[in-house]
């Protein structure tokens, strides 16, 4: 953003405006440092002249300044329009064919809009919708505009997609993210340990995390932070309140939906289970938790937080085998942050922070 700020207002408003359209900005990223190659490769004063173009049209993207800096846009002024079309235009036979008139196009868009409606292409409508009310839209050729409808689609259909795995997530803290976490408290968290889990490749190569440590210390939000960036990289989430997660057992043993629930279970990417031992609970359902990761090996990775060291766990399950076989699932290819400090809520320890 001070990059932006250097070249000029009209850089800063744009990529401004590309990360405000995105659900988190850094999603914009990309684009934006597409947009500094190309000031690099134009200079300040070009880009600076290409985004103000941009934003004039509202085609705020970064193919949109490309291609306004690749045909040279950005040294015409502003006002210049393009001069109309004559009504007829000859074709290579000598033949013409005859524009239609307006009342004849405005009576093609409504079919349009309706079939787009139907294909779902909600993104891609909007955006038409936009261009139709944008006179200075005509600069831009057949596909350059086509491609902003596609990247607009695109980008609808990504953000409803995000929405919609938040949604089945249940993340407890639903705006939890990576980079709202404090560091500044002294809790025995690294940065470089929350940057190694922030591609959640250790999700996709089937690994666990274990996060242990005191009430208060912030387990829960790092939790819900990764379960959070999962879902931006596309990953099946849910998270889970442990004593919940055992009434659920209970309750799909009285319905006979328990086979149901732990293939559902079984199929996620990224299975939560926060606070662990913070409720007694019965063996049967540490016997149900214990088939659950079984059915996940090699299909997922699991997330568990507890206010009890690892070395506690045998003593906080109860029975011994399942102790040792719910250990031997999660401990062994498990990333762990061991947390302990003052309480987050404790308002002396944030005055002291």
């Amino acid at each position: 953003m001070q990059w932006a700020q250097k070249t000029g207002p009209a850089c800063a408003q744009l990529v401004q405006r590309i990360m405000d359209e995105r659900p988190h900005p850094e999603q914009g990223f990309r684009s934006c440092l597409g947009i500094i190659r190309l000031g690099k490769a134009a200079g300040p004063q070009r880009l600076e002249a290409a985004c103000r173009r941009a934003l004039h049209f509202g085609t705020c993207s970064y193919r949109s300044v490309e291609s306004i800096l690749q045909h040279r846009l950005d040294q015409q002024p502003l006002e210049q329009e393009l001069p109309l079309k004559s009504p007829t235009t000859p074709t290579c036979g000598g033949a013409t064919i005859t524009a239609k008139p307006p009342r004849f196009v405005s009576m093609l868009t409504h079919p349009t809009s309706e079939r787009l409606r139907a294909l779902r292409l909600d993104g891609l409508l909007e955006a038409l919708e936009e261009q139709r009310r944008q006179s200075g839209i005509r600069e831009l050729d057949f596909e350059e505009r086509l491609g902003l409808l596609v990247e607009r689609q695109w980008l609808w259909r990504e953000n409803r997609a995000l929405a919609a795995r938040l949604k089945n997530a249940q993340l407890k803290i639903a705006n939890a993210t990576l980079e709202d976490i404090n560091y500044r408290h002294p809790r025995g968290l690294k940065r470089a340990q929350i940057e190694q889990l922030r591609a959640s490749a250790w999700v996709q190569e089937h690994r666990n995390c274990l996060i242990t440590g005191p009430t208060g210390i912030g387990k829960s939000y790092l939790a819900c932070a990764l379960g959070h960036q999962a879902c931006r990289e596309g990953l099946r989430t849910r998270y889970f309140y442990a004593p919940k997660l055992f009434r659920a057992f209970e309750a799909a043993h009285a319905d006979g939906s328990l086979a149901r629930l732990l293939k559902t279970l079984a199929r996620l990417d990224l299975f939560i289970i926060d606070d662990l031992g913070l409720a007694p609970a019965k063996a049967r359902q540490y016997r149900d938790l214990l088939e659950v990761l079984d059915d996940r090996i090699g299909r997922g990775a699991t997330l568990l937080t507890s206010q009890y060291p690892v070395a506690q766990w045998h003593d906080t399950i109860g029975d011994a085998t399942v102790a040792d076989a719910l250990l031997d699932r999660l401990v062994h290819n498990a990333y762990r942050l061991e947390l302990d400090g003052k309480s987050l809520r404790d308002p002396k320890a944030m005055t002291a922070d």
